[in-house]
């Protein structure tokens, strides 16, 4: 039987497949229309399948477009996050690096203000001796402007200073033997702190004046040619370049500046306001710290004081469910009446 079957079928394909290429062949109408019939439903059979091929070929296409968007995101992610974590390190690291230096020019910029403010010592700013100096932009022109004085007379300055009580604070001249004269001794290491005020008052004017660029105004400055000066003296010294007030500056004198001072350290606003701010994060952290520690002090206190309440009351709890499970003595005695009545009744002694 399945062998006819399968011979009928194959010749009825047969059949329909020679009547598909030759219809004009049948003359009977009936038969025709019937093949016209069938070749229309196999039309249409087909063009169903290939629109639902299409339509997969389409949803196949949207999430292979969907994946690549999402991976493509995924990776952006990934970068960005990568290069914050980068940047957060590298900063890191830079405050690391010049905290020691930031923290010796804040207390010795601290201590010559403050002479300042009594009328003590001038304005010009080199320690005596193999220390961490300073210098400020205002303190190497006026040193410029008082070599001559300041190599003339270095013993009554250190007279005068040693009579007041204060450090040895001398004016530093720009010229080598000069200022080896009056320091006596080469620094450890310099910090040179520049304000971009200045740099940017000099740079509009110069700008104003003259049709130059200002990448060399910058250069010709004379701020930055006072540091220039300084640091061809002590080549070899470790050297720290601090911009103070960096947003004053414009975008592209930002850049020239860096381009100039490629290790330098740009501040947004002053060094003393950073310093407050730092202490005052540290002082809010350590608060915080203290209120969390007297927190955990007082919840153990609270355990402490609980732990026992919460033993009795579990003893306690425990003894009212062993009573409630244990029956009472009236309880058994009035089961055991009741099963010596029942017994009684069924020996006929009770009615």
């Amino acid at each position: 039987m399945l062998q006819y079957a399968v011979q009928t079928t194959r010749k009825a394909a047969a059949a329909a497949a020679v009547l598909r290429n030759f219809p004009s062949r049948i003359q009977n109408p009936t038969a025709r229309q019937l093949l016209h019939l069938l070749l229309h439903v196999q039309q249409q059979q087909q063009q169903q399948q290939q629109q639902h091929q299409d339509k997969q070929q389409q949803q196949q296409q949207q999430q292979q477009q969907q994946q690549q968007q999402q991976q493509q995101q995924q990776i952006t992610k990934e970068q960005v996050e990568d290069a914050y974590t980068a940047g957060a390190d590298k900063l890191r690291q830079l405050l690391q690096l010049h905290a020691q230096s930031l923290q010796q020019y804040a207390n010795l910029r601290y201590s010559v203000d403050r002479m300042l403010r009594k009328g003590f010592l001038l304005e010009r700013g080199w320690s005596r001796g193999p220390c961490v100096c300073f210098l400020s932009t205002t303190a190497a022109a006026a040193a410029a402007s008082a070599a001559a004085a300041a190599a003339a007379a270095p013993a009554a300055l250190d007279s005068s200073t040693a009579a007041l009580g204060c450090p040895p604070f001398l004016v530093a001249s720009l010229s080598q033997g000069a200022q080896r004269a009056v320091l006596g001794s080469t620094p450890a290491a310099v910090c040179f702190v520049t304000d971009a005020r200045t740099l940017s008052s000099s740079s509009s004017s110069s700008s104003n004046s003259s049709s130059s660029s200002s990448s060399k105004d910058l250069q010709t400055s004379e701020e930055l040619q006072h540091r220039f000066t300084l640091r061809h003296l002590y080549p070899k010294r470790p050297w720290l370049d601090v911009v103070c007030n960096a947003s004053c500056l414009l975008p592209e004198a930002k850049r020239q500046l860096q381009e100039l001072l490629p290790r330098a350290l740009l501040i947004d606003g002053p060094l003393l306001q950073q310093q407050q701010q730092q202490q005052q994060q540290q002082q809010q952290q350590q608060q915080q710290q203290q209120e969390v520690r007297d927190l955990r002090r007082c919840i153990i206190q609270l355990l402490e004081t609980v732990k026992p309440l919460a033993a009795a009351a579990a003893a306690r709890q425990q003894q009212q469910q062993q009573q409630q499970q244990q029956p009472q003595k009236a309880e058994l005695l009035q089961d055991a009446l009741g099963v010596y009545n029942l017994l009684r009744r069924r020996r006929g002694n009770i009615a």
